[in-house]
């Protein structure tokens, strides 16, 4: 694993200062035949991330961060049905530093620490399980990355890009936090990062289970996105403006902190 040279997080997050239609994800390929589920969520190709990854979790299966040879990433990962049901899982009500999950996400999640070495990257996965009044299931699979290199205390505040498919459902978001720092000292206590959701079974009421179609459903792009904004300070972002200059300080924290790389084959 090539973790030393990996910018996740300002690969994936560079892209949201582009404006409010630009997509930060490019392509969110979602699979579920019954027995594996697979998210995997190509970034957008203008920033690369500096390395590739594939980390196992218990027996389930494997988180993975890989690179086309245009250096255009993806992250995600490939899980057995059976992992929903592990219950050695932890359970969370908030985002790592305790602020609230995307709308996406209506209550508690399960998780599990997939690679977390207390000075440079924290990654988790996250599953739920939520019963629908038809009898069906809405299936979340979440990756989260923490970077312990971002120092820049944003506040109470999450941003969020939604992203919905063409029977205008939510299938999946993509958010950004800060990072928890000690107050005294302001060493990062807990790292800003970012979580990618979506749920699997977003289009089996359109297409059935056949996950060809499924892929396809999806598309190249999402039909539209939209931009939330969470938590207690949320309120001081209430414009396209505002948030856009939100984006800019996330941009900033991300330059200073050398975790954002031009995609040099762009």
């Amino acid at each position: 694993m090539k973790w030393q040279r990996l910018m996740l997080l300002g690969a994936v997050l560079a892209l949201a200062g582009c404006g409010q239609t630009s997509q930060v994800v490019q392509n969110w390929a979602i699979t579920n035949n019954g027995t594996t589920i697979s998210l995997a969520a190509t970034l957008d190709p203008s920033y690369e991330i500096n390395g590739e990854a594939i980390i196992p979790f218990k027996n389930y299966g494997t988180v993975n961060i890989t690179q086309a040879s245009n250096g255009q990433s993806t992250i995600g990962a490939t899980l057995n049905v059976n992992s929903f049901l592990d219950n050695s899982l932890g359970v969370a009500t908030t985002l790592p530093n305790n602020e609230p999950f995307p709308s996406i996400v209506t209550g508690s999640m399960l998780w599990a620490d997939v690679l977390n070495n207390k000075s440079k990257w924290d990654i988790r996965l996250y599953f739920d399980r939520q019963a629908q009044a038809n009898g069906t299931y809405h299936e979340l699979v979440g990756v989260d990355i923490g970077n312990y290199g971002i120092s820049t205390n944003f506040g109470s505040v999450t941003l969020t890009q939604d992203y919905f498919n063409s029977s205008n459902y939510k299938f999946a978001s993509i958010t950004f936090y800060g990072p928890v720092l000690n107050s005294t000292t302001n060493a990062v206590v807990v790292p800003g990062g970012i979580f990618l959701v979506a749920d699997v079974n977003a289009t089996t009421a359109v297409v059935g289970p056949n996950a060809t179609a499924i892929m396809a459903s999806l598309g190249a792009k999402a039909a539209r996105t939209e931009i939330e904004v969470g938590g207690a300070d949320a309120y001081k972002y209430p414009t396209a403006q505002s948030r856009q200059e939100l984006f800019s300080k996330i941009l900033a924290s991300l330059k200073n902190g050398g975790v954002i790389r031009p995609n040099p084959k762009q």
